[in-house]
């Protein structure tokens, strides 16, 4: 397949259009020149033509520690992971659609909800949005929204010039 050439504003604006709020990049070599991860987690662990991996983010508006209701909280969760994995989703697939094989990692991504499986950590969205430069740390705090957010991956065979300034 001939690969279009695409830049990180178009995969912005379509991670938007999608309804992302942040979108980050983060280039296979952060795992290993930082090596807070093990080795397992990686993403070209995962899925061996990675060279890229999108972040997308949204924020959750209301937090659990911020309401009395549990369930007005979960269903925030649930809806803004459902829209993440559709976005995901979609990104992954215009990018295979542009020549570059991409795949997705759904928000829960642990393993729950997986009959006769124990809860597993497969890939973690938190440090892929640390090297992707969304937040100021690891606990990707955000000046404008806080550090409630939820987040999906998708690992690409697509090569960006990444960096922590990555992120928009």
């Amino acid at each position: 397949m001939v690969s279009v050439k695409l830049t990180k504003a178009q995969i912005i604006a379509k991670a938007k259009e999608f309804g992302a709020e942040f979108v980050g990049f983060a280039s296979i070599d952060k795992w290993a020149k930082h090596a807070d991860v093990a080795i397992e987690f990686y993403p070209q662990k995962i899925w061996s033509q990675t060279r890229t991996v999108v972040i997308l983010g949204v924020p959750l508006w209301l937090s659990i520690e911020q309401t009395l209701s549990l369930a007005i909280a979960k269903e925030q969760e649930r809806v803004t992971s459902d829209l993440l994995d559709e976005a995901a989703y979609r990104i992954a697939l215009f990018l295979n659609n542009n020549g570059y094989p991409s795949v997705n990692i759904p928000c829960d991504s642990n393993g729950e909800n997986i009959a006769d499986f124990p809860t597993v950590t497969v890939f973690s969205h938190v440090w892929a949005a640390h090297y992707a430069g969304l937040g100021q740390n690891r606990a990707l705090a955000n000046w404008q929204h806080g550090t409630q957010w939820n987040l999906v991956s998708i690992l690409s065979a697509f090569e960006l010039e990444c960096d922590q300034l990555g992120a928009t």
